[in-house]
């Protein structure tokens, strides 16, 4: 038993040498190791003994021990004390973040549970912080950036569902739904794309695998069940090798386009069914006059179809005079719709299409020209009865100088007639008269009485004859021509009325044919009837003279004045003879009163070529 005891505690006396061999070894090996740690290894080392004592520190952890606040065989401040104490009993390594001064590093605190001490090994991780922190700043700008605006920004999976990998925050405001409800539910997307839309959603989805970019519309359902419709933009990533990665897009919310667009789509039918309704034609032409639109009634004017107008130049439907004025007039646009004159169009079956053309311009934002609209009202049946009440005007005004020539003929004969049957026989008469009171007894004084009575009658009757003739046809007219004539009818005028009468012409030796100088006589003659008759004047001044190919009648008196509605008179004829007078050789009469001045009356007469 006694050797048994000795023997069991030589084995234990053996095995606590060993243990205490191997811990010194183990000590030997971690004193070597200790002083194999180079001093100029770039991070932090230390030893730190159970009891919180620094046993050794390398150059490099200089700025731990100034964070520290002290040096090589002195304890740490009492919380890190704690803290190494905490990882030797827990027999785990612990890592922390020390900021040092200007610099950041991770220390990791390694229990060496045999030897009862911890290591420290420091990495200086400034430059991964700073990195960080950028990174950080750069995802906040990010997020910033794709938040702040309207679209919404995504990533998803290039096969599959096409499952969203990434959604930017903003998605919520646009559809209600948080990103992680994309994120978490890979069909959560096409689940709430408008079911009408899902079969071409999932057609247009393919595309991107042929054109690696693409876009498309449809709608999507809100949280709170409306629809919206989505703008999907989106581009195919493709790896090294071709191979797809990942698809990145945005979403556009653009109901507001779309209603705007129903709008626009109602509107244009609304005008499309105005335009085309329309009795008038209307047309929308280019800059250069090439047709881009024509409604169906312009088109049923014309006797094309519209295909048939489209493309051509609008001068191709008109007559050969209208192009001109038509070019001027586009030449000449402004802001304002203008009308233009009448129009002569030529149908399909060559027939002429009259139309009143009213044009209104087109600019582009920068105030360009790029065309006009235009429309028109057929007007044929206008121009047809203009044309034959031209016609007829002109036929009547034809017939008219025919009668006054006829009749200013019949007065000269008539004229010539009392004057050599009428005047001979009553000279004839008064000669024999007077011979007859020759004959009679001086004592006869009763019948020489009565025959003087009766020569005066004669004569009497001799200046009646000659006014009568002379309001016929005066002979002066005829004889010397236009200026003594109107010498001798001024004359008589201020003789009968007492209305002086100035007459001016310029020059003296003007010459007047005599169809011309009836004309102007007559109307001179009918003027001082009207003055001497209505006018209450004293005076009136009479010029006569030429402006280029046309004679100037002026006559001014300083009566009363005429009145519009007087000049506008339908029964006025004598006003309507002079107008008529002055037609029928091309001319005009412009008849003007001002009230208590007096009257003006102006007649142009265009020379005969």
């Amino acid at each position: 038993m006694a050797n048994q005891h000795s023997y069991e505690e030589l084995e234990q006396r053996v095995k606590q040498l060993e243990k205490e061999t191997g811990k010194r070894k183990r000590v030997e090996r971690e004193e070597s190791s200790l002083a194999k740690f180079p001093s100029e290894n770039p991070n932090p080392v230390l030893r730190v003994a159970n009891d919180g004592t620094i046993l050794y520190a390398n150059k490099a952890s200089q700025p731990l021990l100034n964070v520290w606040g002290c040096q090589i065989g002195q304890r740490l401040p009492d919380q890190w004390c704690q803290f190494t104490a905490d990882v030797l009993s827990s027999g785990s390594s612990k890592d922390i973040e020390l900021e040092c001064e200007d610099r950041v590093f991770s220390v990791t605190f390694g229990p060496v549970m045999d030897a009862d001490y911890v290591n420290l090994y420091g990495l200086d991780i400034t430059r991964r912080k700073q990195a960080e922190k950028a990174l950080l700043v750069a995802n906040e700008r990010l997020q910033y950036l794709l938040c702040s605006t309207s679209a919404v920004i995504y990533t998803a999976k290039a096969s599959g569902n096409y499952g969203a990998t990434f959604i930017s925050k903003n998605i919520t405001e646009m559809v209600g739904y948080e990103p992680r409800e994309f994120l978490d539910n890979a069909s959560f997307w096409f689940d709430h794309v408008h079911p009408e839309d899902q079969a071409r959603v999932s057609a247009e989805v393919a595309i991107i695998f042929q054109r690696e970019r693409h876009s498309y519309e449809y709608r999507f359902r809100r949280k709170d069940g409306t629809y919206i419709w989505v703008r999907d933009e989106m581009k195919l990533v493709l790896d090294s090798d071709g191979k797809p990665l990942q698809i990145v897009g945005f979403w556009a919310d653009i109901t507001d386009r779309k209603l705007a667009e129903k709008a626009l789509r109602r509107s244009e039918e609304q005008y499309h069914r105005i335009v085309n309704t329309a009795q008038e034609g209307i047309w929308v032409v280019d800059a250069e006059a090439r047709v881009n639109y024509v409604n169906q009634q312009l088109a049923d004017m014309l006797g094309y179809t519209v295909e048939k107008i489209l493309g051509r130049y609008l001068f191709d439907f008109m007559d050969d005079l209208s192009p001109a004025a038509v070019g001027e007039s586009l030449k000449g646009h402004t802001q304002e719709t203008t009308g233009l004159p009448d129009f002569r169009f030529r149908r399909k079956d060559g027939s002429d299409l009259w139309g009143m053309v009213s044009s209104s311009p087109m600019f582009d934002d920068n105030a360009q020209f790029v065309g006009a609209l235009g429309m028109i009202i057929d007007v044929t049946k206008r121009k047809q009865a203009e044309e034959a009440l031209r016609r007829s005007r002109e036929e009547l005004r034809d017939l008219a100088v025919h009668l006054q020539a006829a009749r200013e003929q019949e007065r000269a004969i008539i004229a010539r007639e009392i004057h050599d049957d009428l005047g001979q026989t009553l000279s004839a008469l008064k000669i024999d008269l007077t011979s007859l009171e020759k004959r009679l007894p001086k004592d006869e004084e009763g019948l020489i009485d009565k025959t003087k009575s009766i020569a005066r009658f004669i004569d009497t009757i001799v200046q009646s004859v000659k006014r009568i003739y002379s309001g016929l046809r005066p002979f002066v007219l005829d004889d010397l021509g236009l200026i003594p004539a109107m010498e001798w009818m001024a004359k008589g005028f201020q003789d009968r009325t007492g209305i002086k009468c100035e007459l001016f012409i310029s020059p003296e030796d003007i010459v007047v044919d005599k169809d011309l100088a009836t004309t102007i006589f007559r109307i001179f003659q009918e003027t001082l009837s009207n003055i001497g008759s209505h006018a209450n004047a004293t005076s009136v001044k009479v010029s006569l003279g030429e402006k280029g190919t046309d004679l100037i009648l002026i006559v001014s008196d300083n009566g009363k004045g005429i009145t519009e509605k007087q000049v506008s008179d339908s029964k006025s004829f004598g006003l309507m003879g002079m107008r008529e007078r002055a037609l029928a050789v091309g001319g005009e009469v412009n008849i003007r009163g001002i009230e208590n001045e007096g009257t003006t009356v102006k007649v142009k007469i265009p020379r005969k070529e």
